[in-house]
């Protein structure tokens, strides 16, 4: 995850030398919500906000933080303000993930699948098999779960996910494999939302080839 604490105090440090560094408030408010530090990311995203209404990392990064604290409906519309201004993958597919703890699965799947042409990195394949899933699309579901680990980095939950979709498809032997190498894998530290789905930040952006 890298030292994000220590990245907080350089932004700390730059805001105090000089408060206009409006860039710093955007990613001083990322850093505490890689940190699940919602409330103090919102206070820094509503500041830099303030000051531009019209920025769209602004907007989307606001919208995880308040994804992050259940705020499902203020979380899509600051998605949708920023989508308004840069169509871009990751807000699609954080759009995704706040519409499927609405349940609205028809609605996350269309934005999956517009993130996916833009940037096709592993956890939107398993964003997008968790919401097929959902439709009782099992065997998209499942061609999406083994794109999303054929693509990597790999994290246990991408085989926890396809353990789950392969008992439901009386697979027990094929969810056993991948119990066990979710196993292996130790425990699955990115962040995931009250739908299951992944948040997408620009680290996973970084692995696309």
């Amino acid at each position: 995850m890298g030292d994000i604490k220590g990245a907080i105090e350089d932004y700390d440090t730059c805001l105090r030398l000089d408060p206009a560094i409006h860039e710093a408030l955007v990613c001083r408010g990322n850093a505490h919500n890689r940190l699940s530090q919602f409330e103090r990311a919102i206070s820094d995203l509503d500041a830099a906000i303030r000051w531009h209404p019209d920025w769209p990392i602004a907007l989307s990064n606001r919208g995880n933080a308040r994804l992050g604290l259940g705020q499902l409906a203020e979380a899509i519309d600051d998605y949708d303000a920023a989508l308004a201004l840069r169509r871009d993958a990751k807000t699609l597919a954080n759009r995704a993930a706040a519409s499927m703890a609405l349940s609205n699965f028809d609605e996350a799947e269309n934005n999956l699948c517009e993130a996916i042409q833009r940037e096709p990195v592993a956890v939107m394949f398993i964003n997008r098999g968790l919401v097929r899933q959902e439709l009782g699309r099992l065997v998209d579901a499942l061609a999406d779960f083994d794109q999303g680990i054929s693509l990597g980095p790999v994290r246990p939950g991408y085989f926890r996910a396809r353990a789950g979709l392969k008992r439901e498809m009386d697979d027990q032997a094929g969810a056993d494999v991948d119990e066990s190498s979710a196993k292996l894998l130790g425990p699955d530290e990115r962040v995931r939302g009250r739908s299951g789905a992944y948040f997408v930040d620009e680290s996973e952006l970084q692995h696309r080839d």
